[in-house]
């Protein structure tokens, strides 16, 4: 972990199906730029792809967001001058949006790619149906589960170099199921939240009011999470947005999403403390 006296530290929340080393192409680049950067994990997402926690299917949006609360904690503790800015991939994107929500003070910036939607915002396309068509079965939503090779090729890495694809893929996940679904019919959650006495919102319901500095940034040929869905989520921030063409979903290793993160963060806050 890089130790600078950098004033924006980069909290790195990676995606569905993914682990911290999604981040390595970013954070290389980064980190010789002398940020800080701290890649956190979502619990349950381990090295070990084969080894499936038997709590993961049935683990929740705000379970991960409370776990990340508590990594992020020891991250403000160890670099109490550092002012944070959330990164957040795909499910991370949202989940960034949610601790953004939860702790407006706590954050600096927040930057989301080809993030999924947030309550309030309707995603549903056919494309993401075609994405998820194999995971949408009775009881789906208290499952572990993973696409098949061909989906995540249509979903995530189109245009990807076929051998660095692959390996992509190979390295992937189980993902939860609830949480999956809590995303994909949050109108759903957002009645079963009410029937349990626990207020009219679901588990991705965020503040669209949030006085933070927020970059978007879409993907031409995102198939999970469109640019139009990414798009309609800016606008109800009001924040900055930009889309990034011939893009799959997997923008992390392209050198047009770091060139979007530095221009971002330097119009937000100079890069080191006088």
């Amino acid at each position: 972990m890089n130790t600078s006296t950098s004033c924006a530290l980069f909290v790195f929340i990676h995606g569905m199906w993914e682990k911290p080393s999604c981040w390595k192409f970013l954070k290389k680049h980064l980190d010789a730029l002398d940020y800080v950067c701290v890649a956190t994990r979502l619990k349950y997402h381990t090295e070990d792809t084969k080894n499936i926690h038997p709590n993961l299917g049935t683990t929740s949006i705000l379970d991960y967001a409370e776990d990340l609360e508590k990594q992020i904690e020891h991250i403000r503790e160890t670099y109490p001058k550092h002012k944070l800015v959330l990164i957040g991939h795909s499910m991370g994107g949202l989940l960034a949006q949610i601790l953004l929500s939860r702790n407006p003070s706590h954050y600096q910036a927040g930057i989301f790619l080809t993030p999924a939607s947030p309550a309030g915002t309707h995603a549903m396309c056919l494309s993401t149906l075609r994405c998820s068509s194999n995971h949408l079965n009775w009881g789906c939503w208290r499952k572990p589960f993973k696409l098949s090779n061909e989906k995540y090729t249509y979903a995530l890495y189109q245009g990807i170099e076929k051998t660095r694809r692959q390996k992509i893929i190979h390295d992937l996940q189980h993902e939860s199921g609830r949480a999956a679904t809590e995303i994909g019919f949050w109108q759903i959650d957002k009645i079963l939240h009410f029937l349990n006495g626990k207020g009219w919102k679901a588990a991705t319901s965020v503040n669209f009011n949030l006085p933070h500095n927020m970059l978007f940034v879409s993907a031409e040929k995102d198939k999970i999470t469109p640019v139009s869905t990414v798009k309609k989520t800016a606008c109800r921030y009001n924040a900055q947005y930009e889309e990034i063409t011939k893009a799959p979903h997997y923008i992390l290793e392209h050198k047009e999403t770091l060139d979007l993160i530095l221009s971002f963060i330097r119009q937000d806050q100079p890069p080191t403390v006088m």
